[in-house]
């Protein structure tokens, strides 16, 4: 956990910079062999963070960069966009992610879209 630490207090300062407020960031402190429920494609840590922070895992929507993000997002019961170099998520495997983009802005309007029709589904649901 203390290799991840300097870049993720990094990545926390500059979005704080920018006016961004990072609730939480939660690390797997488990080897890859040990096949624990936290190590992505697994979904213990979805469940741990919507759990502490409680929030609905059906509309959520998980941003990665790794065909395991959108696994686990899957497994989660979360969408999922994988950004990034797009011909590098040419082969996901079994688990394809809801949406590709070639960065995290070229996902904006997906992740808008899909809040704007989870609103627009509550809506109708609260008028009937």
């Amino acid at each position: 956990v203390q290799t991840c630490a300097l870049p993720i207090y990094w990545m926390v300062a500059e979005l704080a910079r920018k006016g961004v407020r990072v609730l939480d960031v939660l690390v797997c402190p488990h080897h890859w062999d040990d096949h624990c429920r936290c190590r992505k494609p697994e979904p213990g840590m979805f469940y741990a963070a919507s759990a502490k922070h409680r929030f609905w895992l059906g509309h959520t929507l998980y941003v990665g960069d790794d065909t395991r993000d959108a696994a686990a997002a899957r497994n989660a019961g979360c969408g999922c966009a994988l950004v990034g170099d797009v011909t590098d998520h040419a082969s996901t495997g079994p688990v394809a992610p809801h949406h590709r983009a070639e960065s995290i802005l070229a996902a904006v309007p997906w992740i808008v879209g899909r809040f704007a029709a989870w609103e627009a589904s509550a809506a109708e649901g609260a008028a009937s």
